[in-house]
């Protein structure tokens, strides 16, 4: 499996992964960084899915200031997937403390595509 550093963290990637897949995991965002720093932190203790899938991160949109938040809604602690609401009250000081702690979209469709392709990320590489 072919792997690249980054911020002194190993990065997996699949064999057969394009040059486009490489280069979107290596150019994460802030907010796209924290939520795979989120999601690498919970690899070795999961929640266990019912149809035998782990979530490690669980990504929900939530709405502050007319904007869509993407923000973890596995709650690690209680070890559970959060509700919306939940996910909202958790992280809105942490929104209202730095706008770009998560990415955030101008819609739940623009939120939607990126939620799609990150997850691709997410699948793709590990550390």
């Amino acid at each position: 499996m072919p792997i690249l550093r980054r911020n002194n963290k190993n990065i997996y990637f699949p064999q057969g992964a394009s040059q486009d897949e490489v280069e979107r995991a290596l150019s994460l965002h802030q907010g796209e960084e924290a939520l795979m720093d989120y999601h690498r932190s919970n690899l070795e203790n999961p929640l266990q899915n019912p149809d035998g899938s782990s979530t490690t991160i669980w990504i929900t949109g939530v709405e502050v200031d007319g904007e869509i938040y993407a923000v973890p809604g596995y709650d690690r602690d209680a070890r559970r997937k959060m509700s919306p609401s939940e996910s909202r009250d958790k992280w809105l000081s942490t929104i209202r403390e730095n706008p770009n702690a998560f990415p955030h979209h101008r819609s739940g469709e623009e939120h939607n595509k990126w939620a799609q392709e990150f997850h691709t990320i997410i699948e793709n590489t590990t550390e």
